[in-house]
């Protein structure tokens, strides 16, 4: 953040950086990556933690070591590939398989808290015409 030009001092008001990071954090929640259930768990300390992240990968960092997401799961965000990480009612936890018909993730049921694998099938383009 920029130094006021009369002061030397920062200005006040909400740093941009920790506002950028804290709506990632709840869009994250809301989406149902993040489940609300265990956001809603932290210790303020952990929350702290987390709402003072500056940036993405800090922030990424802090909630795999709180537990909130995994490895996979920060590995997907980081790349900008956050579109599959929820199917349905189930959030993707890991990558267990790949064929030719398709890919098996592990999941987990967003309420239920219960663990099952999840085959997505590839379409060929053909497949696909009917479906768009």
């Amino acid at each position: 953040m920029p130094l006021s030009a009369t002061s030397g001092r920062r200005p006040s008001g909400p740093d941009p950086d920790t506002c950028y990071t804290q709506s990632l954090a709840r869009d994250l929640v809301d989406s149902s990556i993040v489940l609300a259930e265990d956001w809603d768990q932290l210790d303020d300390r952990k929350r702290e933690t987390v709402n003072a992240c500056r940036n993405e990968e800090e922030l990424l960092q802090s909630l795999v070591g709180f537990g909130l997401l995994n490895a996979y799961q920060a590995s997907r965000l980081r790349a900008g590939k956050r579109f599959g990480l929820v199917l349905g009612n189930y959030r993707v936890l890991d990558r267990i398989g790949a064929g030719g018909m398709g890919v098996i993730y592990l999941a987990e049921h967003i309420l239920m808290r219960k663990r099952v694998a999840i085959k997505t099938l590839s379409l060929t383009p053909e497949q696909g015409e009917g479906l768009v």
